[in-house]
């Protein structure tokens, strides 16, 4: 199963086949690689277009989450953190009076 309740360091990578491999992070999909005959790994982001053909599968990954990086901390890191870690945070900032983050993926508490 692939992990989609972390966040931050990088993806999580799935092995579906030995010639596939999907990455996602905390909340998406953020890409996969696929093994051609030649022995090179392609590297496809998100909506499934090309990012390039590599040697090594790690030379892969790493293109895929890198051009998943740039758009991550908006779009799948959450300001509440996650767990139950993420939700005593929020607790103790509102508990302080302090300024609660809205959250990226639907409602949440509000000042």
């Amino acid at each position: 199963m692939i992990d989609v309740g972390r966040s931050a360091a990088g993806p999580t990578w799935k092995t579906i086949e030995d010639d596939f491999v999907l990455g996602a992070c905390a909340r998406r999909i953020v890409g996969f690689a696929a093994l051609a005959p030649d022995g090179r790994w392609s590297a496809f982001d998100d909506e499934s277009q090309p990012l390039g053909d590599l040697a090594t599968l790690d030379e892969a990954k790493a293109l895929i989450w890198g051009a998943h990086r740039t758009t991550h901390d908006r779009t799948c890191a959450s300001p509440w953190g996650h767990g139950w870690a993420g939700l005593a945070e929020t607790v103790r900032r509102w508990r302080e009076g302090g300024a609660v983050p809205p959250r990226q993926d639907g409602p949440g508490p509000q000042n």
